[in-house]
């Protein structure tokens, strides 16, 4: 019996995937976020994340390549609306027809 449990609990677990976006508490490459990814705590809640990276190709998942004004590029969430997004992020639109979920604009 136990067994059976041990067997149902790791089958679960590899049903958990994980995904750029996806919250995460290690400064570091851990298991909360996908292969080759790194959890950058700087951003609410931690955020798998990618960088560098050139286009989408380079970004596990459906994750998108943006550049930012700085130069940096990232991996993150693809959306549509805000809905898509975890709680304190929002759809960002950097072209008309793609946006990623970013950190919600603080306003003073």
């Amino acid at each position: 019996m136990r067994f059976a449990l041990l067997v149902l609990l790791g089958l679960l677990l590899v049903g958990c995937d994980t995904a750029i976006g996806d919250s995460c508490s290690a400064a570091t490459y851990s298991t909360d976020c996908p292969d080759g990814a790194i959890c950058d705590i700087s951003l609410p809640g931690g955020y798998c994340t990618k960088s560098p990276c050139f286009d989408a190709e380079d970004c596990p998942g459906s994750a998108l390549c943006i550049h930012f004004d700085n130069g940096e590029t990232y991996c993150m969430a693809p959306c549509n609306e805000n809905s898509d997004c975890r709680k304190r992020y929002e759809c960002v639109f950097p072209t008309v027809d793609e946006g990623y979920c970013g950190p919600e604009a603080v306003t003073p």
